[in-house]
């Protein structure tokens, strides 16, 4: 199973976006031009006069938060966002790039949390609903995602880039190919020539339909795993190895019980109720010993709750039972990146790059984590080159050029 285009990514059609456009001739208006012609240097200065002149300027705030967020300042991005958004208390945007901001630095629950408050601002926006269900795909799994894009086209029955995720999630985490085929082709009929047009036929080509563009390698995202028995929301980022082959999979005691207790456990996670999930989660490892997803799940559900502890014996249980699993990976080098074990971070990430080239987040993680010592600074170069040729417009690309260049 592979990852499409996979660009499940809150504040994609944000990017561009000028908030509360000027029509002054001063520095908010200028400021604002360069913003849209992406001189960012000239643009800085202008919207920082602006901000100061004006304090009281919505689109000031939102327009510096814009600069400082493709520059790669996210701490000031964040604060001129929320003053924008206090200034300006009816409309989203503010909120959906700080939701942005959030999902790029990996917090998912928080930005899941502020598109709440943006939701009450805007109720039916489909752009503000799809990021929405991009949060929950992370934080509570497919079946919410799939509900929230579901209820977006009862509203907006044509708004492509929800069709495109739903789309995603149902081929690729809830493994139903007809649903997602269909999907696709409602996506390819309404923009034939749109940015994910490519991807689109390629996983329709995937499908064995007619020949598409090659497909474009893209990382796998961190999520619960849907409610099918061994289905893991992973795909191929890469080659899959075959140095050796996968551990032997534990004897199921009793494989009933265990799928009934992983759906509950699936319904419970979804549903926020943590404990209950854990409870069912354990029901199902103790019934299945070698149920990958549930232990992924698990860790989770612990990392969630605030048992570090726990989350990593979970997820590391997972990578021992499924060694390509990438998600469990990712999750197990953030919990020791968390609890500043360094030498075990990197030897996770250096794993999982090797497994998922195309892992964007991993580079960086690595990359930074390199750099804390003089002697890598080599390897550390390398890590944040490489992140820079995956996401350019990263929030952290501006910041690790300027390093770079510095460093050359």
């Amino acid at each position: 199973m592979s990852r499409v285009g996979l660009r499940l990514m809150i504040g994609a059609g944000l990017a561009g976006l000028a908030l509360l456009p000027a029509c002054r001739r001063d520095p908010l208006d200028e400021g604002s031009k360069a913003l849209e012609l992406r001189q960012l240097k000239r643009a800085e200065p202008l919207l920082e006069l602006a901000a100061s002149r004006q304090p009281g300027d919505a689109s000031a705030q939102a327009n510096l938060g814009i600069v400082y967020l493709k520059l790669g300042r996210a701490d000031p991005a964040l604060a001129a966002f929320r003053r924008a958004a206090e200034l300006a208390p009816d409309d989203p945007r503010p909120l959906e790039f700080i939701a942005a901001l959030r999902a790029e630095q990996g917090r998912w629950k928080d930005a899941a949390d502020v598109l709440v408050s943006a939701l009450r601002r805007d109720p039916k926006s489909p752009r503000v609903m799809t990021a929405m269900a991009v949060a929950e795909l992370h934080v509570y799994g497919p079946q919410a995602a799939r509900t929230r894009l579901n209820d977006t086209l009862v509203f907006a029955p044509n708004y492509s880039p929800a069709l495109f995720d739903l789309a995603l999630i149902e081929k690729d985490w809830l493994q139903e190919p007809e649903a997602a085929e269909a999907l696709f082709r409602r996506y390819l009929k309404l923009t034939p020539g749109g940015e994910r047009a490519a991807d689109a036929r390629t996983a329709l080509q995937e499908s064995g339909l007619p020949p598409s563009p090659a497909p474009r390698k893209q990382r796998p995202r961190a999520g619960l795993a849907s409610d099918k028995q061994d289905v893991a929301p992973v795909g191929r980022a890469g080659t899959p190895s075959h140095e050796s082959p996968p551990p032997p999979r534990p004897a199921a005691r009793n494989a009933p019980a265990a799928a009934d207790a992983y759906n509950k456990g699936v319904r419970s996670h979804t549903a926020g109720d943590l404990d209950q999930a854990a409870e069912a989660y354990g029901l199902a490892i103790e019934n299945d010993p070698g149920m990958v997803n549930a232990y992924y799940n698990l860790g989770l559900v612990y990392k969630a709750k605030g048992e570090p502890a726990k989350a990593k014996s979970a997820f590391q249980q997972a990578v021992n039972l499924a060694p390509d699993l990438i998600n469990a990976r990712y999750m197990l080098a953030l919990l020791h990146q968390e609890q500043h074990d360094d030498a075990a971070a990197i030897t996770e990430l250096t794993a999982l790059v090797q497994k998922a080239p195309q892992h964007a987040e991993a580079h960086l993680a690595l990359g930074l984590l390199y750099k804390k010592d003089a002697a890598k600074a080599d390897l550390a170069r390398k890590e944040l080159a490489r992140y820079l040729d995956l996401k350019p417009d990263g929030a952290s690309a501006q910041t690790i050029r300027t390093w770079l260049k510095v460093r050359r």
